[in-house]
């Protein structure tokens, strides 16, 4: 039983993990859609859970094993092709929400699977003695083995694709061995076919190539892989090249139009001669081009994918001009705020879709990142807002907060309307020049601009479109930050369609109309911990058992979103945390069903309590670094008190007959752990703030708390 219970930890957390990675990048929802994409994995492993215990013949864990081993594979396909489903155009957006119920429907077979799996090994686990909690310690040891192959596996040595077939086959070929009985002959065989026929179509072709050529058939892809970061592919068709990141369009070269509107207006407001510039961002395509016109220039490239450099050097020429560094933005910003000084830093991160870019356009990541200018230095950040002729009420929500993160943090601010709206920031006053002299300083230069030129920025600089576009931004009171991050969901609205439901819901969020909602939704917990402490004490076991899942994810979103906010990156890492979070699950499974007294509910519900205090007080001054040690520590600790609150919630709902625990307790976790999903980071974190938020579980563990102490030992 127990070797059945570790392998489906390895399957249950392998395919989540894989599941998500392949969500995030095939639908480009960024980190909204963890949240739904969790939601959906609990839902239907709480749905599987509760049918397979309710059924009333035992499954075969072994057919189960091999029938869910299939689908893994099968799902990571069908989720790559989804937007070649929903739309057939190369890069298109998909709208927030139909890409929350993409990823929540994707989840349903695997999740279904696992749950199945969990409550017929328990099952099995009753017959011979064994409690559902050894079926969570061992779960919770091979989820941890599985998020460290993972975070090794995908993106480094091989694809999400791979990773995803490899799993499926370890677990084809172990499940027949994990039965008390050896395995007869026909196990043996269907499992050898099976295994043998899945590794005879990831050998014969590859796969990640293949699909990538069916989805953009009209182009020929050179190249398709996985980094630890991104899913990459890389088309050309004439002599074009094009870079989809996470299926939308990143780059493309030749494009001389954005490489000169991304070097030539900081460098106008430079004084002549040599010139150090810092480049968030690829230089391969467009600004690489220049680099040879202007010879003063010396360019730092920031970008953490090494695999797609490699990947390009046989695509497109190299360029003695850039010196490529392949790191993250925010670590290498603050290993290097004291060494380097730059003339000109131009942020060029993309849309503000995601946690990642928008913790680069927050007054944190600009204090530190001032460290790296040179006095008076120019920060450029280009914006893909047409703000030409109109401004719309899409677009000042978004470059509204922008500017105000960068009013905060200089002195001075410019803009440059047009097709895609520039925004300037420096602490000397450089910007206060005379078109005239705007344009002097271009035909200085050594090179002679085809679109940052008089008879474009005539029109482009004219005072009236600027002063237009200022009235419009002069207005916007908010502000992106770390502890409200608001530019994902304003970039949600921005990009989905005028009459959908993103916009109706994301227009609620922010209208302040949601506040009571909140407050309100808050107070019911409160008020429901209050009526069900007046209860048996049994019942009480499954309102600790819903507290522990609703806290427990919550927390594990918060620590995903600020480790993704701070230090740039989360597709590789979140295997691993997810790994940790699992181990830590099983070990504190482990010592407080050996503990088994009133004292693991109360103890559990302390460490819980303080964890998310001691987080509230310290995730603010924590360095890139050492981002992901501090976040592995804390979601440790808070799965090692949510271990103890199952153990706990399980012996006071199953008090004296703990071994009956089929599934009802564990769906009762799952839904609660899916309400925290749904909730946390989707929806409250960017109307009240991350640190009301931790204010607000702390409350709820606290009200639990006061009521299991109020209640007593079970009995």
């Amino acid at each position: 039983m127990r070797r059945k219970a570790f392998l489906l930890g390895v399957y249950a957390t392998g395919g989540q993990v894989l599941l998500l990675r392949e969500l995030i990048s095939s639908l480009h929802g960024g980190e909204l859609i963890i949240g739904t994409s969790l939601f959906g994995w609990l839902i239907w492993v709480a749905i599987g859970a509760t049918l397979g215990g309710r059924s009333k013949r035992p499954t075969a864990t072994t057919a189960l094993f091999l029938v869910a081993s299939i689908l893994l594979p099968v799902m990571i396909a069908a989720t790559r092709l989804i937007p070649f489903v929903v739309t057939d155009v190369v890069g298109e957006l998909i709208p927030l929400s139909t890409a929350a119920l993409i990823s929540v429907i994707a989840m349903f077979p695997v999740g279904i699977f696992s749950g199945w799996l969990f409550s017929s090994i328990a099952r099995e686990g009753s017959v011979t003695g064994d409690s559902i909690v050894t079926v969570y310690l061992w779960e919770g040891i091979g989820a941890f083995a599985a998020g460290v192959v993972t975070v090794v596996l995908a993106g480094n040595v091989l694809s999400t694709l791979e990773t995803t077939v490899a799993i499926a086959l370890l677990v084809i070929i172990f499940a027949p061995f994990t039965n008390e009985r050896r395995p007869s002959s026909r196990q043996k065989f269907v499992h050898g076919i099976v295994a043998v026929g899945m590794l005879t179509v990831v050998l014969a072709f590859n796969a990640d190539l293949a699909i990538d050529r069916f989805k953009y058939d009209s182009y020929s892809v050179e190249m398709s892989f996985d980094t630890p970061y991104s899913h990459q592919t890389i088309l050309t068709r004439d002599s074009s090249v094009i870079l989809l990141t996470d299926n939308v369009v990143e780059a493309t070269s030749p494009d001389i139009q954005t490489a000169e509107n991304l070097l030539i207006p900081p460098l106008i407001y430079m004084p002549e001669g040599e010139c150090e510039v810092l480049l968030i961002g690829r230089a391969e395509f467009g600004v690489a081009q220049l680099v040879d016109s202007l010879p003063g220039l010396h360019i730092t490239a920031i970008d953490p994918r090494a695999k797609l450099t490699a990947g390009l050097v046989d695509i497109l020429p190299s360029h003695s001009g850039i010196f490529r560094v392949e790191s993250d933005a925010a670590r290498f910003v603050t290993r290097m705020s004291e060494l380097n000084k730059y003339d000109i830093v131009i942020l060029n991160v993309g849309e503000p879709g995601t946690y990642r870019v928008s913790g680069i356009i927050t007054g944190e990541f600009m204090a530190v990142l001032k460290l790296l200018m040179k006095t008076n230095g120019v920060l450029l950040l280009p914006t893909r807002y047409d703000t030409d002729r109109y401004v719309t009420t899409e677009t000042t929500q978004l470059l509204g907060p922008m500017v105000n993160v960068l009013r905060s943090s200089f002195d001075h601010v410019s803009i440059w309307p047009g097709a895609s709206t520039l925004l300037l920031a420096s602490d000397g006053d450089r910007f206060n020049m005379e078109y005239d002299s705007i344009i002097a300083r271009i035909d200085s230069l050594p090179y002679q601009p085809r679109y940052v030129s008089d008879s474009y920025l005539f029109d482009r600089l004219d005072p009236l479109k600027i002063d237009r576009l200022w009235g419009a931004l002069n207005d916007a009171t908010m502000s992106n930050s770390l502890d409200r991050p608001i530019l994902p969901h304003y970039q949600a609205y921005y990009r989905a369609s005028p009459e959908s439901f993103d916009r109706r819901f994301i227009a609620l969020m922010f209208s302040g109309r949601a506040l009571p909602y909140v407050i309100g939704g808050i107070l019911i917990i409160t008020l429901a911990a209050t009526v069900w402490s007046g209860m048996r004490r049994r019942t009480f076991g499954l309102f600790v058992y819903v507290v522990a899942g609703i806290v427990s994810l919550s927390l594990e979103l918060i620590a995903f979103y600020v480790h993704q906010a701070v230090a740039g990156s989360l597709y590789s890492e979140v295997a691993i945390l997810i790994g940790v979070f699992m181990l830590g699950l099983s070990v504190g499974t482990y010592f407080a069903h050996r503990a088994g007294d009133f004292g693991v509910e109360i103890g559990s519900l302390v460490m819980l309590l303080v964890a998310g205090l001691w987080y509230y007080h310290t995730f603010r001054n924590i360095q890139p670094d050492v981002l992901l040690i501090y976040h592995i520590g804390f979601l440790f600790v808070t799965a090692l008190a949510t271990g103890g609150l199952f153990v706990a919630a399980t012996n006071r709902y199953y008090y004296g007959r703990s071994l009956r625990n089929r599934g009802l307790g564990y769906a009762a976790e799952l839904i609660g752990s899916a309400i925290g999903a749904l909730t946390a980071t989707t929806i409250l974190l960017p109307i009240i703030g991350l640190s009301a938020l931790l204010i607000a579980l702390s409350v709820v563990t606290g009200v639990t708390l006061v009521c299991s102490i109020i209640i007593g030992r079970p009995g």
